[in-house]
């Protein structure tokens, strides 16, 4: 039984949805069209091939607004929409019906559902891959597929399946010059192929090969740097240049270069300062900022300058607090500012100011629960959060309150436990329930095998899956 709405009920709709993201002329303009066909004696036919590509494009709009301000449930009713299979098969209709697919997968990631978020990328590479030889094809498709092709190499790794993952991207370049001889040119396709080997090797650098993401990352600053002289006017390019560099600062940091890291973090740093003085509003560039700044701060704490540290971290704070408090949704720019605070926190244990460092952990803690309930399921979420309740039982420890420790290290366990059972590769995450579960003290039997088993895992992290190369 179809239960598709009718044609005239669907302009219907998507003018509700207009109207609710205050689009009050879009949706009066789609009001009178909806009008007019019932107007019309076949008001209720199924639209034409125009139609439903107008239909599939202006719900992808309100589905992006609805992205953009936060409101997930009109998003993914929007997207469900633009991908309805009918009403014609043309390519523009299908890279519309293909992109909705990639923003529903993008959902559904933010929602901890990693499979169907996998499923669901890899049906919008298909559906992209099936136009590859479509008359007029043109390097915008090659940039789809390559799009799609690196989401799906990004979900499995998230999945702990690194091999699978290095292979995915490394399709993702060997399409790329298969299809497009001249995709060097063409700058939306060559920023996709910088971004897989970039993300290669980010797992190189995750399982502790340095040298191999050394080798990865110049790649991929390379074709960076090439398209930002090709095309100066950018400032997507130069936000590009800016967060390689920062990538191979935080290489570096890890290697203790600190000179060589200091000097692709501050040049990160002021490359995306600049780009973020002509557009103070930009969300997305004030990420970028904060990331090489909060990895400044990384990078002067672990040479023992505390005090130039919090000034680094001092500086998120002060750029992203009032992005975050307009737009709490934002999760990447909040995780930063959250990062920062709990940093801050960090030094003041150091420093032997538990009322301090508790003061900062708390705003931390407050920043990143209310992510963590945005986005329930998602384990960098539940991974920060737990780092930062083990935190808040290290300021209870210092201030000789055992009571709070044993609630903040419980609330730790909590969290990290039913995850780490679902997802056992994730290291980081066992390392800090091993963490609460030792500092809690908490020695019942059915937790004694748990702490064992994490330990061992932690001290053979560096036993990656074998990578392949591009």
């Amino acid at each position: 039984m179809d239960l598709m709405p009718d044609l005239v009920s669907r302009y219907r709709l998507l003018s509700r949805s207009f109207g609710a993201l205050g689009e009050t002329a879009r949706a009066e303009e789609l009001e009178r069209k909806a009008t007019a066909l019932d107007l019309e004696p076949e008001g209720t036919r199924d639209p034409s091939p125009d139609e439903a590509l107008e239909l599939a494009v202006a719900n992808t709009q309100a589905g992006e607004l609805a992205m953009g301000r936060g409101d997930l449930d009109l998003a993914e009713h929007s997207y469900l929409q633009a991908a309805e299979r009918d009403g014609g098969d043309g390519a523009e209709l299908e890279r519309a019906r293909a992109y909705a697919l990639l923003r529903l997968g993008d959902l559904n990631q933010g929602r901890g559902d990693k499979a169907g978020a996998l499923d669901l990328y890899r049906a919008a590479l298909s559906s992209r891959r099936a136009l590859i030889n479509s008359p007029g094809m043109d390097p915008r498709l090659g940039q789809e597929i390559a799009g799609a092709s690196n989401r799906v190499a990004d979900m499995l790794a998230e999945l702990g399946q690194l091999a699978e993952a290095v292979e995915q991207y490394v399709e993702t370049v060997q399409e790329a010059r298969r299809s497009f001889s001249r995709w060097r040119e063409h700058p939306a396709l060559a920023r996709e192929v910088s971004f897989a080997y970039q993300r290669v090797g980010d797992l190189h650098l995750l399982a502790g090969r340095h040298l191999l993401a050394l080798v990865y990352y110049n790649i991929g600053q390379d074709l960076a740097q090439t398209l930002l002289t090709a095309h100066p006017e950018r400032d997507d390019l130069a936000s590009d240049l800016s967060v390689s560099a920062n990538r191979l600062g935080e290489l570096f940091l890890n290697m203790e270069q600190w000179d060589r890291a200091l000097g692709y973090l501050e040049g990160s740093v002021e490359a995306v300062h600049r780009l973020l003085m002509q557009d103070p509003g930009r969300v997305d560039l004030a990420r970028d900022w904060t990331v090489s700044v909060n990895r400044l701060g990384d990078l002067l704490a672990r040479r023992g300058e505390r005090e130039q540290a919090l000034e680094q971290y001092l500086r998120t704070v002060e750029q992203a607090r009032p992005l975050v408090d307009a737009q709490p949704h934002r999760d990447a720019l909040a995780h930063e500012l959250s990062y920062a605070y709990q940093r801050m926190g960090d030094i003041c244990l150091e420093q032997g100011d538990p009322m301090q460092a508790y003061a900062h952990h708390a705003e931390a803690l407050e920043i990143s629960e209310r992510l963590y309930l945005t986005f329930p399921g998602r384990t960098d979420l539940c991974l920060n959060l737990t780092v930062i309740h083990n935190r808040v039982g290290d300021a209870h420890a210092q201030l000789g309150d055992p009571e709070g420790c044993f609630q903040s290290y419980g609330q730790a366990v909590d969290l990290a436990r039913p995850v780490l059972e679902a997802e056992p590769h994730r290291v980081d995450l066992g390392r800090e329930l091993a963490y609460a579960l030792q500092r809690s003290g908490d020695q019942h039997h059915r937790n004694s095998g748990l702490v064992f088993r994490f330990v061992n895992k932690c001290r053979s992290s560096r036993q990656a899956p074998s990578m392949m190369k591009i």
